[in-house]
């Protein structure tokens, strides 16, 4: 080999039961200070995390590929529901709870829930 010696690792000398326990040991993410946090202590409660895409559904129009093609700056599009009807906050696809638009003080819109929707499979 080149008149190269191969020196010997750590990985070499150890035991492959204790090699292979060490390496599968649990590593913990560190907070802001650099030190291990805790962690959650079930999948569940990680599942907990994830993020999910919410959507606010203000309404919906039918419209032919015609007139989809023909949309300009400007033009209206009708949707199916009167301003004073309550919008859909949907997650997934599926409607969670219904409520009204309002409007914060920086204009930024958000939803004042009025009703959690049960039976959503």
């Amino acid at each position: 080999m080149n008149g190269m010696t191969k020196g010997k690792t750590d990985m070499d000398t150890q035991d492959p039961k204790t090699a292979a326990s060490a390496s599968a040991a649990p590593v913990s993410p560190l907070d802001e200070t650099g030190l291990p946090q805790e962690g959650p202590s079930t999948a569940a409660e990680a599942a907990l995390d994830v993020p999910m895409a919410v959507q606010v559904i203000v309404g919906q129009a039918q419209m032919t590929v015609r007139d989809v093609m023909a949309i300009r700056r400007g033009q209206l599009v009708e949707l199916d529901r009167k301003a004073s009807d309550l919008v859909d906050v949907t997650v997934n696809g599926k409607v969670l709870a219904k409520g009204e638009l309002t409007v914060f003080d920086d204009g930024r819109i958000g939803v004042s829930l009025v009703e959690i929707v049960r039976g959503r499979a």
